[in-house]
């Protein structure tokens, strides 16, 4: 990681400064706008001068007190949230300049300004940290390169777009296919779970669309069943998997289904779940009540766990007692971690540290492998499941050959505890190409 560190990546220091300088204006103009607008105005009758579009508090305070708008889900202390999924789902149209005031602030002072603060002669030096996260994950800092944004697209395009390889090389990226899940079936073992990972023809989240959604049919082609797989994978499989709960999901996936185009069959996916009276609907075709929707997700939540992965949660109860035994955890790699934990983090920590560190083995070989052949591509990254090297255009099929080698074949033989298959997704960017170029790599070119 230090060595990864000193590698570094280059950056456009004219291409951030003028970036800055454009959002800003950018900025100042959606401010304007959202002052203008009727929700600025009220802000402004209650706040006054001390009026922060970045005050969370003051949001709640009128979106929800004064307002009286529906949360969409609700943080872990029970506070609404107010992140940018919630408010896209609001009835309230002014809210839009304020996401985007929101949206292209962070982008300026949290990562453009960063990356201009952090940078020495056109390069940045990233540090990556073993010894910070109680989970035994990495960290990042000096910049932050493990919060440069992904998900969402404008902010992707604006910050990736300004970090470059070395001169005449190409980014390449080594990234974990769902790594997670599949070190969480290692330790406990459910066969239905093991089923979904080993045989391909399954899909976990198309079945749970189809369950949550109460779908006749499912077509993988059509956008709109896509959308929903998407839906049920974001939000009821991995939030149940840690932690959460189907009156969260439920307002997640509501919002799945009000944004979902047309499916398969040209119809549409809330007027299917209104016609089975889980969704009420106005004459606009705007949802007024999903009661009997949240109703039909605690009962999915129930089989879920009680049915499907009945074994998993007999070993996460298993798992608890025995921390609330000891007062400690070990993981499969060897690590122990030990302290007051809540019950998701006694779940939560094994998986995440074990998954990093699947990673960490594999950064570690590759690296000596580098040296020992005398690569003259490079290791300059990583980002949580992800490994970010900088390839001389020659070397990439050998290095290909090299990572795949030693994260699908090495490491697992590494662990005998490692009782699933391990893959990876590469790809590549064109030489040259900023980071944000990534594509899928075609590996039978």
């Amino acid at each position: 990681m230090a060595e990864a560190s000193h590698n570094g990546m280059r950056v456009d220091e004219g291409v951030i400064t003028t970036k800055i300088a454009e959002l800003t204006v950018r900025i100042d103009e959606r401010s304007n706008l959202l002052w203008a607008s009727p929700l600025g105005k009220l802000w402004r009758k209650i706040y006054g001068d001390k009026s922060n579009a970045n005050s969370d508090h003051q949001l709640r305070s009128i979106l929800f007190d004064k307002l009286h708008y529906d949360a969409v889900k609700t943080t872990e202390t029970g506070a609404p949230a107010v992140d940018y999924e919630t408010l896209a789902a609001l009835p309230d149209n002014d809210v839009k300049h304020l996401i985007a005031v929101s949206k292209l602030s962070k982008v300026r002072d949290t990562y453009l300004k960063s990356l201009a603060r952090e940078q020495v002669n056109g390069w940045i030096h990233p540090n990556f940290n073993l010894h910070l996260v109680t989970t035994f994950r990495s960290s990042s800092d000096h910049p932050n390169f493990h919060n440069i944004p992904k998900r969402d697209a404008q902010s992707r395009n604006l910050v990736r777009s300004v970090i470059f390889p070395r001169e005449g090389h190409q980014f390449m990226s080594a990234d974990f296919s769902g790594i997670e899940v599949r070190i969480a079936a290692c330790y406990h073992q459910d066969p239905t779970m093991l089923s979904y990972i080993n045989d391909p023809t399954t899909d976990m989240h198309r079945d749970m669309a189809i369950q949550l959604f109460d779908l006749k049919a499912f077509d993988k082609s059509c956008s709109g069943d896509k959308h929903l797989r998407q839906g049920a994978k974001n939000g009821f499989v991995f939030p149940q998997f840690y932690g959460d709960y189907y009156g969260n999901n439920a307002k997640i996936l509501i919002e799945y289904a009000r944004t979902c185009p047309d499916l398969s069959d040209g119809s549409k996916i809330l007027d299917q779940l209104s016609d089975k009276k889980l969704v009420k609907l106005n004459n606009d075709g705007k949802i007024v009540n999903y009661n009997n929707f949240t109703d039909h997700v605690r009962d999915v939540e129930a089989h879920f766990w009680g049915k499907r992965f009945q074994v998993y949660q007999e070993w996460k109860e298993e798992f608890y007692a025995k921390y609330q035994k000891n007062g400690y955890i070990d993981l499969l790699t060897g690590f122990r971690c030990s302290g007051v934990m809540n019950r998701n983090e006694v779940i939560n920590y094994p998986v995440q540290g074990s998954a990093f560190h699947c990673l960490l083995w594999s950064f570690n070989k590759i690296f000596a492998i580098s040296k020992r052949q005398e690569w003259d591509s490079r290791l300059v990254g990583q980002i949580h499941d992800d490994m970010i090297l900088d390839v001389e255009p020659s070397e990439l099929e050998h290095i290909v050959r090299i990572v795949r080698k030693v994260t699908c074949k090495l490491m697992p033989a590494n662990w005998s505890w490692i009782i699933v298959p391990i893959d990876i997704e590469i790809e590549l960017a064109g030489v040259d190409d900023p980071w944000v170029k990534l594509d899928k790599y075609k590996e039978d070119e």
